[in-house]
């Protein structure tokens, strides 16, 4: 079982408690109090009110785990030479806000937000007001290899699915941790970090696929004059299979790629009917000018989008 340790501004004489408190996260968040001395570490608590904080810690098995309380301040880690072994940070948002920036990127974390930053480079930390958040240090010869090849900088997880479940089971393990036996501690930091990767896999994943996502729809809207452009062209110009093209709208989108550029084409062609500048065009030649190859089939499909015709709807606008 493992015993909470304790420290608070309570105990500290001084009002700011500036040396006291970077101390105090060397050696308890961080577990590296001689990280206190190098240069380039500093901590500032917000000059017009008395700073109060406080940090809870323990070991859940090999995962060193903290519960951080803290008034408004800032903290900076600027200085690059930090070992190349520094653990990564998992960065628990239970209460408050929190503004943690690395690699010139930022992300602010609010209670069910989460984060993992790389403490090999340098980051900051600002809160504007009171906040608490619980941090994981995982030790980089013990992380999965879904953490260690992802780009880390500044992402926010932990609003729906398996990232929901980390932010829940972080708490839940710190809360319970001095109850659980050495093997069930073991088994949670495990389970744990476990779960960070598959977040992180996860949220990878679907970035990629929302990338593939735009691709295709900035080509489809660059080329809607096309009478030709269908899933089959498109996944051509693309070098995508026609499968691939169907499988990236089913995982992002609500329609079929089909029925995307039969709607888009209907935007531009109503765009083009309300246009003083068109109206020496038929409607035929507005209807052609955007891909369609029927006017029967324009106006069907006119009527069915707007719920009247091609001509009542210019005349009306």
């Amino acid at each position: 079982m493992a015993a909470i340790r304790k420290v608070t501004t309570d105990s500290s004489a001084d009002p700011l408690c500036a040396t006291h408190w970077k101390s105090w996260l060397s050696e308890h968040v961080a577990r590296a109090p001689n990280d206190v001395e190098l240069p380039g570490i500093e901590f500032l608590p917000e000059p017009s009110t008395l700073f109060k904080g406080s940090i809870e810690a323990a070991d859940l098995g090999s995962l060193p785990v903290c519960r951080v309380s803290m008034s408004a301040s800032q903290y900076w880690r600027k200085q690059s030479a930090i070992p190349d072994d520094a653990p990564l940070m998992v960065v628990i948002q239970t209460r408050g806000s929190s503004l943690f920036e690395q690699s010139g990127t930022g992300a602010v974390l609010c209670p069910g937000d989460w984060s993992v930053f790389d403490t090999a480079r340098p980051f900051s930390v600002k809160t504007a007001r009171e906040s608490e958040h619980i941090v994981l240090m995982q030790r980089r010869d013990l992380a999965p290899a879904d953490i260690l090849s992802a780009s880390l900088a500044s992402k926010r997880y932990g609003r729906a699915g398996v990232a929901r479940l980390v932010h829940e089971m972080a708490v839940s393990a710190f809360r319970e941790c001095e109850k659980l036996s050495a093997r069930s501690a073991d088994a949670t930091a495990d389970s744990l970090g476990r779960l960070v990767g598959l977040a992180i896999e996860e949220s990878a994943a679907e970035q990629k696929i929302a990338s593939r996502l735009e691709l295709i729809t900035d080509y489809i809207d660059e080329h809607l004059a096309d009478p030709a452009l269908d899933v089959r062209s498109l996944a051509h110009a693309l070098d995508y299979s026609p499968r691939q093209i169907h499988r990236v709208f089913g995982e992002q989108s609500d329609i079929t790629v089909t029925d995307y550029i039969w709607k888009a084409r209907l935007d531009r062609c109503v765009y083009a009917l309300r246009s003083p500048d068109n109206a020496h065009l038929t409607i035929t030649d507005i209807a052609y000018s955007w891909g369609f190859t029927s006017s029967a089939h324009f106006s069907r499909a006119f009527r069915g989008a707007f719920g009247v015709s091609p001509s009542a709807y210019r005349k009306s606008h």
